[in-house]
């Protein structure tokens, strides 16, 4: 971990897609010091944000899917700005109604929605300007 100084959190229910989404991670971020960890559980994010931390690396962002069991993207993102309110927040997701969407740009919580399913090259340009910091270092 000494080497690492930056990670990527990513959360969705599906575990193809989340396998799909860690794959796509793992080719955009800078292996020389960007993790990427993912969970299908959204009620192990803050546990898993404090371990990110406690290794003493700087989150560079939250991609979650909306609709999961116990807890939606809506509410997951809610509560990770209230610990944190600067990391940036993704909401990935092919349910995530207009409204819901909405509201969370509205209360200036989420840096960018991505409908599934998605392109890579969609993706690679939407998260582009959170990965340039790790590229300086």
């Amino acid at each position: 971990m000494d080497k690492f100084k930056y990670a990527v959190l990513c959360v969705d229910d599906d575990p193809v897609i989340l396998q799909l989404i860690d794959f796509q991670m793992k080719k955009l971020v800078n292996p020389v010091n960007t993790i990427v960890e993912s969970t299908t559980d959204p009620t192990q994010v803050e546990e898993k944000l404090e371990e990110i931390k406690s290794y003493g690396l700087e989150p560079l962002f939250l991609m979650t899917d909306y609709q999961m069991p116990g807890m939606s993207g809506a509410q997951l993102i809610r509560k990770m700005k209230k610990i944190n309110p600067e990391l940036n927040c993704i909401l990935l997701s092919g349910q995530a109604n207009d409204v819901a969407v909405a509201e969370l740009e509205d209360e200036k919580l989420l840096f960018s929605f991505i409908g599934k399913p998605w392109r890579e090259d969609q993706m690679k340009e939407i998260l582009r300007p959170l990965f340039s910091k790790t590229e300086e270092n």
